[in-house]
């Protein structure tokens, strides 16, 4: 009974122990546009910060991650003006990190792109020069969730999601 407690006790540290800190990738770009909009190198440096005051791992910079950058990161998070302009090379090397499960968070200009259709494979949408519109003023924006919580467990279309 003892040996139980014991194995139980190892068991349950293990399950709750402290994961590693999420690695992210912070790319910025210039700035585009008048005062308080599309400031991209605030934003870099700005939530370099905060996330790393959060425990994460923050790393950044205003041009692509190299390879070696995206090898040690878990998250990339861009917001550049045209964001999704790539040579091939970083094409490759972005190819190669999401599969192997790198995410990406692609904010407001960073969906533009010299490549819409590929940049859309990537990103599920992108800006398309003289066919994608802007609004600017309120807007109401809907969503359905279409995942679950079983268990503790988030499951999307009946399986799990990591």
């Amino acid at each position: 009974m003892k040996r139980l407690l014991v194995f139980l006790l190892l068991l349950g540290v293990s399950v709750f122990a402290e994961a590693e800190p999420l690695r992210v990738f912070i790319r910025g770009g210039k700035k585009s546009h008048g005062p308080n909009a599309h400031e991209h190198e605030k934003f870099l440096n700005e939530w370099k910060t905060l996330l790393a005051e959060r425990g994460m791992v923050t790393d950044g910079a205003m041009d692509w991650p190299t390879a070696e950058q995206l090898g040690r990161t878990d998250v990339l998070v861009m917001y550049a003006q045209d964001g999704g302009n790539v040579t091939p090379e970083q094409k490759g090397n972005l190819e190669t990190y999401i599969k192997r499960g790198g995410g990406l968070v692609v904010i407001h200009t960073a969906a533009v792109s010299n490549d819409p259709p590929w940049w859309k494979s990537v990103i599920g949408g992108a800006w398309v020069p003289g066919k994608t519109k802007w609004k600017e003023g309120k807007m109401d924006l809907y969503y359905t969730e279409t995942s679950k919580w079983v268990g503790g467990i988030r499951l999307r279309g009946g399986r799990r999601i990591f």
